[in-house]
């Protein structure tokens, strides 16, 4: 039997056991060794995380949730803007407006009265 921990380790060859925070730490430098990537930590991959997911929803109390954080400045940190995600937002924003123009059939609100709104056919 071996020592792990200073404890006695009756563990049996072949068997599947939990991952310890040493093996996984080993099992990641090899695989980015074997992948060719540098300065890569498991740690990006929350950053990484964060950024998709606001990508996807827009909505950062999502991301605090999905990532567990107590206060939303730190989820903040986590994720990064890009210029094209903004394009893409944007994008989708005058899509939207066009299809519920579409969807009015060319009604316009034009104002407010008392005996409610007017609608003008243009």
């Amino acid at each position: 039997m071996k020592r792990a921990g200073g404890l006695l380790d009756k563990r049996v060859k072949g068997q599947r056991y939990p991952i310890t925070a040493a093996g996984f730490k080993t099992a990641w430098r090899r695989a980015t060794a074997k992948a060719g990537i540098r300065k890569f930590r498991n740690h990006d991959l929350r950053h990484a995380f964060g950024t998709a997911l606001y990508d996807e929803t827009g909505d950062i109390y999502a991301v605090q949730d999905a990532m567990g954080h107590a206060d939303v400045k730190t989820t903040m940190r986590y994720v990064h803007k890009r210029p094209e995600a903004i394009n893409t937002a944007i994008t989708a924003i005058s899509k939207n407006r066009l299809r519920k123009a579409h969807k009015t059939s060319g009604l316009i609100l034009t104002f407010a009265s008392r005996s409610g709104w007017h609608f003008c056919k243009c």
